[in-house]
């Protein structure tokens, strides 16, 4: 099963079981027996890929990244007339689970895109 402890211990405490949440060396029991019970809880998981295939690639991602960030910090600056910084006022968190929720979008939009 592809999820991490602190999801499964959270899904088994909902369950009504009284597993300590806290422990983060307890490992939660298969509280799923199947793939389709998986599926029914909405907790579809879908492995990228079993092995890791060879590479045959020859452009490195980490230095476009790295420019991509660059990028970014230079619009924001151009944008609000300075780097983002700590204590700003708005809520970071917040800020990144918004747009964590826009990248789901855009990514399920390209899956059923290419279907």
């Amino acid at each position: 099963m592809y999820m991490n402890f602190k999801v499964m211990r959270k899904l088994y405490n909902l369950k009504g079981n009284n597993m300590v949440a806290d422990n983060p060396h307890v490992k939660p029991p298969n509280i799923y027996n199947s793939i389709d019970e998986t599926v029914d809880a909405g907790l579809t998981t879908i492995p990228a890929t079993k092995e890791q295939p060879i590479s045959h690639g020859d452009i490195e991602i980490d230095p476009l990244v790295q420019k991509d960030i660059e990028a970014r910090a230079k619009v924001g600056c151009k944008k609000y007339g300075e780097l983002l910084k700590s204590n700003n006022g708005r809520n970071a968190l917040w800020n990144a689970y918004q747009e964590a929720l826009d990248l789901c979008m855009y990514l399920r939009q390209k899956i059923e895109e290419e279907k």
